[in-house]
């Protein structure tokens, strides 16, 4: 059974997504393995696909690339608190997704590469770092996105190894919607890469203590994530003819043409929102 979207507006987000991280950056010379960090740009490379994608696909996309822009330089291991911002800012906007589990294995050729996730049911600790990994289903779009891909470690080498590609995130589109997801594996070609994905949304209740922490976190981040998407549309609408996307998406149209308005982000963001703030920023 699919997991109730209106609980994504108390889901956690570890890392929200600052406004200063927007700011462009030079790119950051070599790889650290002991600190594997995303490598840092100054414009991401889905603000090219935001100009060209499916006019249906634009919300989604304007989403994911706030995102992947925020994530220049960042920590690896934030599956969970992106996918959970995604879900949370998306509904805002009108939209059905769902954050599941999921275990990938990524080949290349006859070279099979470590997983990321773990079959069957996670590991949350103490901390709040797990050993899974979590996707999401946008249900509204018919896609399986993977905004973190690049956290695998072979796709980060080839991304600092100057294939900029590899660092951006995944979106899968899937015929036949959830049914088609959940019947087996789900494969994707990065060449030289193959990503294949076991979606288990059964076990997304493991990933639960970060709903039960950061829920807070979660809503002013996912709800800043809304009105910076919103802003990102309007700026695609500059580039390419968006007329169409009102009649596609009715809460959507209200919302560009001022019809109907957003929650106002709050002045003051939560305590813990800070906290984990800080903590993206240095990586601890």
């Amino acid at each position: 059974m699919a997991r109730n979207t209106k609980r994504h507006r108390r889901e956690p987000v570890r890392h929200p997504i600052p406004a200063a991280r927007l700011k462009a950056m030079p790119r950051r010379p070599g790889f650290d393995p002991d600190n594997p960090r995303l490598p840092v740009f100054a414009v991401s490379g889905m603000a090219a696909a935001l100009a060209r994608c499916p006019v249906e696909t634009v919300p989604l996309y304007a989403a994911v690339a706030v995102v992947h822009q925020a994530m220049s330089g960042a920590p690896v291991n934030t599956c969970v608190p992106i996918c959970y911002q995604l879900a949370t800012a998306l509904e805002h906007l009108g939209f059905d997704s769902e954050v599941m589990a999921a275990y990938a294995e990524v080949m290349q050729g006859d070279i099979a590469h470590v997983s990321l996730g773990v079959r069957g049911r996670a590991t949350v600790r103490d901390d709040f770092t797990t050993n899974g990994h979590v996707v999401l289903w946008a249900e509204s779009f018919g896609r399986l996105l993977d905004p973190t891909i690049a956290q695998h470690p072979a796709l980060l080498a080839a991304a600092h190894g100057g294939q900029d590609k590899q660092a951006a995130p995944l979106s899968v589109p899937v015929q036949g919607g959830r049914s088609t997801l959940l019947r087996g594996a789900v494969g994707a070609i990065r060449p030289p890469f193959q990503i294949n994905y076991l979606i288990q949304p059964q076990y997304t209740a493991a990933f639960d203590p970060w709903l039960v922490k950061f829920s807070d976190a979660m809503e002013y981040g996912g709800l800043s994530l809304a009105h910076t998407t919103l802003g990102a549309i309007a700026g695609a609408a500059d580039i390419r003819n968006l007329r169409e996307l009102p009649q596609l998406y009715p809460r959507l149209g209200a919302l560009l043409a001022g019809a109907e308005h957003l929650p106002a982000v709050p002045k003051q963001p939560p305590a813990l929102w800070l906290e984990l703030n800080e903590s993206a920023r240095t990586g601890q």
